[in-house]
């Protein structure tokens, strides 16, 4: 019974600053928590749209037959990619539509990121 007893006094002592600190915290709106977990979900597939479309372009498909990379196993490693790596390849992905979006001023820029983009999927999809 002792060592029981021991266990519940620490267990409170060291709950106590939690409670504290609890009690002193704003307010949480359920609401907004719900909602930002919903609305994950769409984020993610919306960043992975755009991966994909910019592996599905053109000048896309040729950068890789250039490389003799595989552009398909690319696009089906997509749905896998979640977290850093979705949000880093996503900022990629922009960056190439925006520079397609802008012109031929950054043909070469927009080369070097389809590139990187396709080298690294590949390189997620083989681990």
């Amino acid at each position: 019974m002792r060592p029981l007893s021991v266990i519940v006094c620490l267990l409170v002592a060291l709950a106590s600053p939690v409670l504290a600190q609890a009690s002193d915290s704003k307010d949480v709106d359920v609401n907004e928590v719900w909602q930002t977990v919903v609305d994950q979900p769409r984020t993610d597939d919306a960043m992975r749209a755009q991966i994909l479309r910019v592996l599905d372009l053109p000048a896309s498909r040729d950068i890789a037959r250039t490389y003799r990379l595989d552009i398909d196993d690319a696009a089906r490693a997509v749905p896998a990619l979640d977290g850093t790596e979705l949000r880093d390849l996503h900022q990629r992905a922009a960056a190439v539509e925006a520079g397609l979006a802008g012109g031929d001023k950054v043909v070469i820029s927009t080369t070097i990121i389809i590139i990187a983009l396709l080298v690294l999927i590949l390189i997620l999809v083989a681990d």
